[in-house]
């Protein structure tokens, strides 16, 4: 009956040690529609201003982070170097970045084989940013 008792009060105090084991907690933070979504349309400059106090933010509180690119709004006549140029500030300030398509499809809504070609699409100058740094998209 010691026995009994004993193994259970060593499996109570086992118990009792791993709920009180502090837990692991992270967080992933992840910013959409780069290279800068806004409700309202923003200039090239609105855009680098906001993104470098986005990142100061960031690196200030050493808060790591993704950025979702969507390529086509890269496409903006005469702006496509400076919004490529917002996408290598992140990569710059130690962010990632990520896929996140051409045109922000729907998944839910967009057949399989036009979906697939969104996210081959939005590869393009996501890779041609990530390769000089030795990094792929995972």
């Amino acid at each position: 009956m010691n026995l009994l008792r004993t193994c259970f009060i060593v499996g109570l105090l086992l118990c009792g040690a791993v709920m009180a084991a502090p837990a692991d907690k992270r967080i992933a933070i992840s910013v959409d529609d780069l290279p800068l979504a806004n409700q309202r349309p923003l200039s090239l400059a609105d855009k680098q201003a906001q993104t470098e106090r986005m990142l100061a933010a960031l690196r200030k509180h050493h808060v790591p982070a993704i950025g979702f690119v969507n390529e086509d709004r890269l496409q903006v006549r005469g702006e496509v170097d400076g919004h490529i140029s917002l996408l290598q500030r992140w990569l710059d300030a130690g962010m990632e970045l990520g896929n996140h398509g051409y045109g922000h499809l729907s998944m839910q809504k967009t057949p399989l084989d036009q979906y697939q070609d969104a996210v081959l699409r939005g590869d393009v100058v996501l890779r041609s940013l990530l390769v000089p740094r030795g990094q792929a998209p995972r």
